[in-house]
């Protein structure tokens, strides 16, 4: 994910990585490119979503799409729930950052990410610069969801592509990056 964040986080020397997916949210503080200290907890937008579906008695699908409008909902249970949900992942973040210094950068990924003021609220509640990260390689796809979604992906094809190029340079090929972002997308496109 960090990889896949680039620009938004080269240079800096602490980073705390938060990736909201399905049913967990992963956390990571990262020193110098080393992972310090992690943690995952029950926390994530399905959970979320599942919770939605029983407590306002509608579909899935529905839940889906009335958590992602997030703490600017119209309807005040929605925003309730949202910010009860967050609130669990607060006490994760006050754990993980209590022996620490403040990280330079907070960099949020996976799809639950893009719930409306998480974003916000990470850099309200932790008082760190927090940016949503996404690979620049995938802005042309257009669809935020993919670009956040597929993040990680495309970070973990960076690091082996350099990889690779390190251990024997100039023996890749310029067209290598580009085959496997495509066909990980592909892949992706049917998961998400």
């Amino acid at each position: 994910a960090l990889a896949g964040a680039g620009e938004k986080v080269r240079g800096k020397a602490r980073v705390l990585l938060i990736e909201v997916v399905g049913w967990m949210t992963d956390r990571g503080l990262f020193v110098e490119g080393i992972l310090h200290d992690s943690d995952a907890i029950p926390c994530g937008g399905v959970r979320l979503a599942t919770a939605m579906a029983h407590t306002l008695r509608v579909t899935m699908d529905e839940a889906v799409h009335v958590s992602r409008e997030g703490v600017v909902s119209k309807r005040a249970d929605v925003r309730e729930m949202v910010t009860a949900h967050w609130e669990q992942l607060q006490h994760a973040l006050t754990l993980i950052l209590k022996d620490h210094p403040l990280p330079d950068v907070a960099v949020v990924t996976g799809r639950g990410a893009l719930t409306d003021g998480f974003v916000e609220w990470v850099e309200h509640t932790t008082g760190i610069t927090t940016v949503l990260g996404r690979s620049a390689r995938l802005k042309k796809t257009g669809d935020l969801a993919r670009q956040v979604g597929s993040s990680v992906a495309v970070g973990l094809l960076e690091l082996l592509v350099g990889a690779s190029e390190r251990a024997r340079p100039g023996t890749r090929s310029p067209h290598l990056f580009n085959r496997l972002v495509d066909r990980t997308r592909a892949l992706l496109v049917d998961y998400f």
